[in-house]
C-alpha cells in the first residue's frame, strides 16, 4: 500500500482573531507524486493568518523525500509576503488559543516574498504516525495561497521477465516507481546485490550475480531510500557442458 493511500489529510484554518478561512484537503488521484493538497486559503484581514493540516507517515515513509510546495497567490490576485512553516508531531490543533505558539519545528521563514511558488524540503524533518504542518502568515486581504505535499511513489513491479533465470542472464523489472537516474536505483536478487544495466521511470534492466545460487530467489527495488515489496523468481542451474568424447 502506498504513502498515498495510508495518508490522512484534513486542515483547519485560524485567520485574524483565530476564525476559520475557506480552505480543503484532499488525497490527490491526479499524479503519483501528489501525497495530498489543501487550499486556497484567504486572506481575511492583513493579520496573522494560521493555517494547519494533519497527515499520517508509518516508518517507511519517513524514509522518503518530502517536498512541501507553497502557491502563492493565483492568477492576478495576491499572495502572501511573508510565510512560516512549522512542523510538529500529533496535537489537538483545536485548543490552540489566541496567538499561543504551537510546539513544532521551523522549517522554513521568509519575508518580502515575491515568487509565487515556495518550495519546502521536509525530508527527514516528519515523523512516524500524525505529523501536524502549520503555516503562518501576513497579507493583504484577499490575497490566497495553497499547499502540495508531494513525495515519491514507492516503487512497484508489474512484472518480470522472464520469471525463470539463470546466473549471469538477464531480467527485465517492469512497473513504476523506478528513477531515470541509475544511480539512484539498487536491485538486489536473493539478497545479492545485481549489476544495473538500463533504466527507466517504469523500466530496469539488470544482470543476476554470478553466484547465485539455484532455486526461488526473490527480486527487490530500492529507489531514493524506498523499498518495494519482494518479487519471486525462479534460478535454474547452470547449463552443464557436454561432456567431450574421447577421439583416442
Amino acid at each position: 500500500m502506498t504513502m498515498k493511500r495510508r495518508l490522512i489529510a484534513f486542515i483547519l484554518a485560524f485567520a485574524s482573531g483565530f476564525a476559520p478561512a475557506p480552505g480543503f484537503a484532499q488525497v490527490s488521484t491526479t499524479a503519483i507524486e501528489e501525497v495530498a493538497t489543501a487550499g486556497p486559503f484567504v486572506a481575511n484581514s492583513k493579520h496573522m493568518q494560521r493555517f494547519f493540516g494533519q497527515f499520517k507517515l508509518d516508518a517507511a515513509d519517513v524514509m522518503k523525500p518530502l517536498t512541501l510546495i507553497i502557491h502563492n497567490g493565483v492568477g492576478g490576485t495576491a499572495g502572501f509576503n511573508w510565510i512560516r512553516v512549522l512542523i510538529g508531531g500529533d496535537m489537538n490543533v483545536s485548543n490552540l488559543k489566541g496567538a499561543e505558539e504551537p510546539t513544532a519545528d521551523l522549517v522554513f521563514d521568509e519575508s518580502y516574498i515575491e515568487r509565487h511558488t515556495v518550495n519546502v524540503d521536509l525530508s527527514g524533518k516528519v515523523f512516524q504516525g500524525i505529523n501536524t504542518l502549520i503555516l503562518e502568515g501576513t497579507a493583504p486581504k484577499g490575497a490566497v495561497m495553497s499547499w502540495v505535499l508531494q513525495g515519491p511513489l514507492t516503487p512497484e513491479f508489474a512484472g518480470i521477465n522472464p520469471t525463470t533465470a539463470r546466473a549471469g542472464g538477464r531480467l527485465t523489472l517492469s512497473g513504476k516507481g523506478f528513477s531515470l537516474d541509475p544511480s539512484e536505483n539498487h536491485v538486489s536478487i536473493g539478497g545479492r546485490d545485481a549489476q544495473l544495466l538500463y533504466a527507466s521511470r517504469n523500466s530496469l534492466t539488470v544482470k543476476v550475480p554470478d553466484h547465485i545460487g539455484n532455486g526461488e530467489a526473490e527480486v527487490v527495488v530500492t529507489t531514493n531510500n524506498v523499498r518495494s515489496a519482494p518479487y519471486a523468481i525462479s534460478i535454474e542451474k547452470p547449463i552443464e557442458a557436454a561432456p567431450v568424447p574421447d577421439s583416442r
